[in-house]
C-alpha cells in the first residue's frame, strides 16, 4: 500500500514539474555538417531561436523563384538580413558537400556560395545568434580553424549589430547595404548605404543623395540623437580595414536598420534618413546637392496624389522591369516636359509619364491611381523695372542704361535667384520657374507654333496676365552679351506697331523673351515682334 502511495506521489510530481518545462529551442538544428542538406521544406534555427535560415518563394518577372533567406524570428515580416540570388522553383536544398556550400536543384548545381580548390570534409555551416551564417573549416575537436564564407560579408538591405559597413583593404571586400527594387521584390534596387569618409552615405545609382555627417561623441550630425542613444558605434580605421558597426543595448530584441526601396533608412518604424525628400537643391537633414535638370528650379517637390482618375494612356512609358518608383521619379525630374509619373507594370516596376495632367479627373474613390506629381514652388516674377515706361529716347541716359544692362548679371543661376536688381530699359527678369509654371512646363497645349528663332508658347502669370514666350533656339550659340545687346535694341524700339516686350528669362543655356500676349494675332506677330497686318 505504501509503495502504491509513493508511486502516485512520484507520478504527481513528475506531471506537475513537466507542466513548467518546455523543450529547448534546439529541436531544430543550427548547423549543416558534411553531407547534410537543408531541404526546401526544412530550416536552420540559431541556438537561442533568434534567426532562421530557410527557403522562400516569390514571383519574379512572371516566373516563380526560390530564395534562401535569413530572417529574424522577432522582427517585421519580410525583413531579411541576407538573401541569395533568385533560383528556379525546382530547388532541392542547400548542401555541405566536400568543402563546398551549394544550392542544389533537380538538374544539378544552381548556385555555389563557396567552393575550394582543395576539397575537405572538415567543414560546418552554422547559423549564429547574431544572424550571421558562417561556413568554416574546423579542427577535429570542433574548434574553428578558419572562416571560409559568411553572410555578413554579403549583406542585403538590413544592418544588425556586429555587421559591418566599409572595406577590407586586404581582400578588397566591401560591405554595404543595397535596397530592394520594390517593397516586395527582393532583388538589388537603386539605393546603397555605405561607410565613406567617416560618415554614412546613401547613393542612388552612384549619385550621393544623403550623408550622416561625421560621427562625434557617438552622435551623427544628421541623425536624431533620440534614434541613436541606445547604440555604441564601432569605428575601425587602419591598414586592414575602414569599417563601421554598432552594438545595441537591447539584447532581447536587437535593432535593425533597413534601407527601403524609396531610399529611407529606417530604425524599426522610425526614419533615420529620408532621401525621398532630397531633390538635389536642398541640404537640410543631410541631403546633398547634385546636378539638376535646367527646368527643375530650387523649390520643386514631388507630391503623391491618390485623388485622381487618369483618363487615357500615359504620354510615354519605359517598360523596363529593372526600374522602380524612385527611378521613375529621377527620369521624370530630368525631363523638362514631364509633370507626373507612376509605375507601369503590375509588380511596381517600369514607368509611366505624363506631360500634362489635363486628363486627370478628381475623385474620392479609394482605388484611384497612385500618381506622383511634380510641383514647383509658388512662382514669383522677379521684376526689375529700369525706370518709368518710355518710348524710344536718345541721349546720355540711354547710353548709361546700355552700359548698366551690359555690365549687370541678369542670368539666373542654379539657385534660381536673379542676381541683377538694377534698373535698365524697363526690362523685367522672370524666374525660370515662373515661366515653366506659366506655360505648364512648355506643354504642347501651350505651344503657339515654331519659327526659325525657336518655339513660342502662350502662358499666364500669377497676376492673370497672358504672355507669349519666345524660347530662343539653343543651336544659335548666342551668349549672354549678345543676348543683352538684343535686349537693349528691342527695349529701345518700343513702338505702337511692335508687340510689347515685358522682359526676359535666362537660365543655363536657356534664352527667352517674354512678350505681352495679344489674342487673335498670327504667329508671326510673336515670332518677329511685328504687328500683324
Amino acid at each position: 500500500m505504501a509503495t502504491n502511495v509513493q508511486l502516485l506521489k512520484f507520478l504527481f510530481l513528475l506531471l506537475f514539474f513537466s507542466s513548467f518545462w518546455t523543450p529547448h529551442a534546439q529541436q531544430v538544428p543550427d548547423t549543416l555538417k558534411p553531407g547534410d542538406m537543408l531541404t526546401s521544406s526544412s530550416r536552420l534555427v540559431s541556438s537561442e531561436g533568434r534567426f532562421t535560415l530557410t527557403f522562400t518563394w516569390s514571383s519574379l518577372f512572371e516566373r516563380n523563384c526560390t530564395f534562401l533567406v535569413i530572417s529574424s524570428t522577432s522582427g517585421p515580416s519580410k525583413t531579411y538580413l541576407w538573401i541569395s540570388g533568385a533560383n528556379d522553383s525546382n530547388v532541392l536544398g542547400l548542401e555541405n558537400k566536400a568543402g563546398a556550400l551549394i544550392v542544389m536543384g533537380q538538374a544539378g548545381n544552381l548556385m555555389t556560395l563557396y567552393s575550394s580548390t582543395q576539397p575537405t570534409n572538415n567543414t560546418v555551416a552554422t547559423l549564429l545568434d547574431s544572424g550571421n551564417f558562417i561556413f568554416q573549416e574546423v579542427y577535429s575537436n570542433g574548434s574553428t580553424k578558419r572562416v571560409l564564407w559568411q553572410s555578413f560579408d554579403n549583406p542585403g538591405n538590413t544592418l544588425v549589430p556586429g555587421m559591418k559597413l566599409g572595406i577590407n583593404h586586404k581582400t578588397g571586400q566591401t560591405w554595404s547595404l543595397r535596397s530592394w527594387l520594390t517593397r516586395d521584390l527582393p532583388i538589388p534596387g537603386p539605393f546603397s548605404l555605405e561607410w565613406e569618409g567617416s560618415q554614412l552615405v546613401i547613393r542612388r545609382r552612384q549619385v550621393v543623395y544623403w550623408k550622416s555627417g561625421v560621427l562625434r561623441e557617438n552622435q551623427f550630425e544628421n541623425i536624431s540623437p533620440n534614434l541613436t542613444s541606445m547604440y555604441h558605434f564601432n569605428i575601425v580605421s587602419n591598414d586592414d580595414e575602414e569599417s563601421f558597426s554598432f552594438d545595441s543595448e537591447n539584447q532581447i530584441q536587437p535593432s535593425q536598420w533597413t534601407l527601403t526601396d524609396m531610399g529611407r533608412l529606417h530604425e524599426g518604424q522610425k526614419s533615420m534618413a529620408r532621401t525621398d525628400e532630397c531633390y538635389g537643391y536642398n541640404i537640410d537633414g543631410g541631403c546633398q546637392k547634385w546636378n539638376l535638370s535646367v527646368c527643375r528650379q530650387p523649390g520643386y517637390t514631388v507630391e503623391l496624389n491618390r485623388s485622381y482618375l487618369v483618363n487615357g494612356d500615359a504620354s510615354y512609358t519605359i517598360p523596363d522591369p529593372n526600374l522602380g518608383m524612385i527611378d521613375c521619379k529621377a527620369n521624370c525630374s530630368a525631363n523638362c516636359s514631364c509633370v507626373a509619373y507612376t509605375t507601369l507594370l503590375g509588380n511596381w516596376t517600369g514607368c509611366r509619364f505624363w506631360t500634362t495632367i489635363s486628363n486627370f479627373t478628381p475623385t474620392d474613390m479609394e482605388n484611384s491611381d497612385q500618381v506622383y506629381i511634380l510641383s514647383p514652388k509658388p512662382s514669383q516674377t522677379e521684376t526689375v523695372p529700369i525706370r518709368e515706361n518710355s518710348t524710344t529716347q536718345s541721349g546720355n541716359n540711354d547710353t548709361n542704361d546700355d552700359k548698366q544692362l551690359l555690365s549687370s548679371e541678369i542670368s539666373i543661376g542654379e539657385n534660381g535667384i536673379p542676381n541683377n536688381r538694377k534698373k535698365a530699359h524697363n526690362v523685367s527678369v522672370f524666374s525660370y520657374e515662373c515661366i515653366t509654371t506659366a506655360t505648364n512646363n512648355f506643354s504642347l497645349e501651350s505651344k503657339l507654333g515654331e519659327g526659325g528663332f525657336g518655339p513660342v508658347y502662350k502662358g499666364k502669370l500669377p497676376t492673370g496676365q497672358e504672355i507669349a514666350v519666345k524660347r530662343l533656339s539653343r543651336i544659335s550659340g548666342q551668349g549672354i552679351i549678345e543676348f543683352k545687346n538684343e535686349l537693349i535694341l528691342i527695349s529701345k524700339l518700343q513702338h505702337t506697331n511692335l508687340v510689347k516686350l515685358l522682359g526676359c528669362c535666362i537660365f543655363g543655356e536657356e534664352r527667352m523673351l517674354i512678350y505681352e500676349y495679344m489674342p487673335n494675332k498670327s504667329l508671326d506677330y510673336f515670332l518677329f515682334g511685328l504687328k500683324s497686318i
